[in-house]
């Protein structure tokens, strides 16, 4: 992962740094139970997972954060007395 910094251009660089900070907006949107929370969440990995790649992270590295965003979405499908999370999010 150092290695992979190091070989990411400036730009990359930049726009990740831009997504980490989007990413925590969209965490607290979550928490407040907003539907854009999750689907800023995944715009965000999706962005993510393509600038790792076009920095040069091995693939199966670069999909730690696309799992999570997989995993996530299951929790938010579970049902809590016949009702998902999901259906009480706006």
């Amino acid at each position: 992962p150092e290695e992979a910094l190091d070989q990411m251009p400036d730009v990359n660089a930049t726009i990740m740094g831009v997504l980490v900070v989007l990413n925590l907006i969209f965490a607290v949107l979550l928490l407040k139970w907003k539907k854009i929370g999750f689907w800023g969440s995944l715009a965000t990995t999706v962005l993510s997972f393509a600038l790792n790649i076009s920095g040069g992270m091995e693939p199966n590295q670069a999909a730690s954060g696309v799992i999570g965003i997989i995993l996530l979405y299951g929790i938010l499908q579970i049902p809590y007395n016949g009702i998902s999370a999901w259906k009480h999010m706006e």
